[in-house]
């Protein structure tokens, strides 16, 4: 036990704010409260589990991919927090480094100091640039028996017009989210969600432990602390890094296929690109 507790301060201190992490989701409340939730989410993940469960026999693998920073070369909280933030805001960083809050709740709370009309906000989502070459990749991945799904722990709200707007359809897993001019962006749990977690909202790994017993190839593509775990759990010729996810896998020396662009990891996959030249291997 002491030395879990140890294992998550390390990881708390490696934290930086532009990254995120993950848990599964317990739910409060009365007894009756907590029965008609957990009605609710045993129909949700029933019918999540029906949908997964025909895709996997259409497709016969799967790539998970993180989005910010990821699918798109900028986060969104790397370019919200510097303009849009009120004066005098609490330490919320620190409060989450010692243990007091989750990283959802860290993240909730600056979210809701943002001060800006909703126009104004949404003109930043195509700031975050994403992969311009989107659509055509996940189109050639599906061609080549690819399936395609998003996990962040980051927001629907921005994450959902960057993929209409790129005429892209795939699964997401993130937290949903509303704009309210008085509360900044309003950040909620994704309760209905099986990989649901109370510390990051979603729980990557799980995402991929699900998809291990369903795909026969399970690939994963990432960049900061919260992707770590579930990167680990994919074989090493199928895991893609970049930032701080690269230079994590490296000091371990797990091996990794390290990558500049997203369009460079569905290439390598749908088997239109190199195989081997960017691959960082175990020492």
């Amino acid at each position: 036990m002491k030395q879990q507790r140890a294992e998550v301060t390390d990881m708390r201190r490696l934290r930086s704010p532009y990254l995120n992490v993950s848990t599964l989701l317990g739910v409060g409340g009365s007894g009756r409260c907590r029965d008609r939730s957990r009605n609710r989410r045993s129909r949700v993940n029933a019918r999540e589990t029906r949908v997964a469960s025909k895709l996997a026999i259409a497709y016969d693998s799967i790539l998970i991919t993180d989005f910010d920073g990821t699918v798109t070369r900028n986060d969104f909280y790397a370019l919200v927090v510097p303009r849009f933030l009120e004066d005098g805001l609490p330490d919320y960083w620190g409060r989450y480094f010692a243990g007091e809050i989750t990283h959802f709740e860290a993240m909730r709370s600056i979210f809701s100091h943002i001060r800006t009309d909703e126009e104004t906000l949404r003109a930043v989502i195509g700031e975050m640039e994403p992969e311009p070459e989107l659509a055509a990749c996940v189109e050639a991945l599906r061609r080549a028996g690819w399936d395609v799904e998003i996990v962040s722990a980051g927001c629907r709200w921005y994450i959902d017009p960057i993929l209409e707007a790129a005429g892209v359809n795939v699964r997401v897993h993130a937290c949903p989210g509303r704009f309210d001019p008085e509360r900044g962006l309003v950040m909620e749990l994704p309760e209905d969600s099986p990989y649901a977690s109370r510390e990051t909202g979603i729980e990557k790994a799980a995402v991929v432990r699900d998809a291990l017993g369903r795909y026969r190839r399970v690939a994963f593509a990432g960049d900061g602390l919260p992707d770590l775990e579930a990167a680990l759990l994919v074989e090493p010729g199928l895991r893609f890094a970049r930032g701080w996810l690269a230079k994590e896998l490296g000091r371990r020396g797990e091996g990794f296929r390290r990558f500049g662009r997203w369009a460079e990891v569905a290439r390598a996959l749908a088997g239109e690109g190199p195989q081997s030249e960017d691959s960082d291997r175990a020492k």
